[in-house]
């Protein structure tokens, strides 16, 4: 099994039929699906998507602090919960192909509230946080009562971190809840977790997107963190093809067949229970 372990709905995943065709082109059987700040069918243009560039590099925590200025400007956290619908309306009507996962903001008052509703009722799958979007720390006493909540409802966590204290705060969350499951998005802290790969076992590292995780990166994560803890995906609508791309990079990378299908989907299967 194939999974696009993360991407929006966006690009060609903004519509039912353009998402199906896509992963129908690719051979990818599943895709785990966010809300987009903006919702529509452009895929994003990236100065950097026709090479590679080290995701856990200073670029991208200099890259971190656009993306921020970015989500303020647009006033990225309005409408969290109408996009979040959008995305559960393509999961409906793609039930067999779309994993959603909720996109929380754990600085809402209702942030526990929403994600047992999210997760309980409407299905998602999973809690994606976002440290550019939503100025949070993973030293917040919430951040504490989501991983609580996650175990007990054996859903992952996907967050992205916005910099090295934060890597270093995420860092003492992880250990504090070991039976809770994180995925890090990017690549982005993972020289800081490094050092303690063996004993968080519970830490998951995505791989996305194409231009920001260049091959030697992506083996240094796999020996690292092993084969078992890597999550493919292609961050889509962030650069272009990125799917297509990401994929032609773990073929070449020529694994054994054993540790190419935990990474090219084995892995956020396990995590879903899938």
């Amino acid at each position: 099994m194939i999974i696009d372990g993360h991407a929006h709905s966006a690009g060609p995943f903004f519509q039912a039929e353009t998402l199906i065709a896509k992963l129908d082109e690719l051979g990818v059987d599943k895709v785990v699906l966010c809300q987009n700040t903006r919702n529509n069918a452009r895929e994003v243009w990236h100065p950097f998507e026709n090479r590679e560039i080290g995701s856990n590099s200073v670029l991208s925590y200099i890259g971190n602090v656009f993306l921020r200025v970015g989500a303020w400007l647009m006033n990225a956290n309005r409408h969290l919960k109408e996009r979040n619908e959008f995305v559960r309306n393509l999961a409906d009507r793609c039930p067999d192909r779309v994993i959603p996962f909720y996109w929380l903001n754990p600085r809402d008052p209702n942030a526990l509230a929403d994600a047992d509703q999210a997760v309980s009722r409407d299905g998602f799958r999973g809690i994606k946080l976002h440290q550019c979007v939503n100025a949070f720390s993973c030293d917040d006493t919430i951040l504490d009562d989501l991983a609580a909540f996650a175990a007990r409802k054996v859903v992952p966590i996907f967050i992205h971190l916005y910099s090295t204290a934060e890597a270093k705060k995420f860092l003492a969350l992880v250990r504090r809840h070991p039976n809770t499951n994180f995925v890090v998005a990017h690549l982005i802290g993972s020289e800081i977790l490094a050092p303690h790969a063996a004993e968080i076992g519970n830490v998951y590292i995505d791989i996305s997107p194409a231009y920001g995780s260049k091959k030697e990166w992506v083996r240094t994560a796999i020996s690292t963190f092993g084969a078992d803890r890597i999550i493919f995906g292609s961050d889509t609508p962030f650069g272009r093809n990125g799917l297509a791309r990401n994929l032609v990079k773990i073929r070449s990378l020529n694994l054994d067949a054993g540790e190419e299908a935990q990474i090219l989907g084995g892995n956020m299967a396990r995590l879903l229970g899938l």
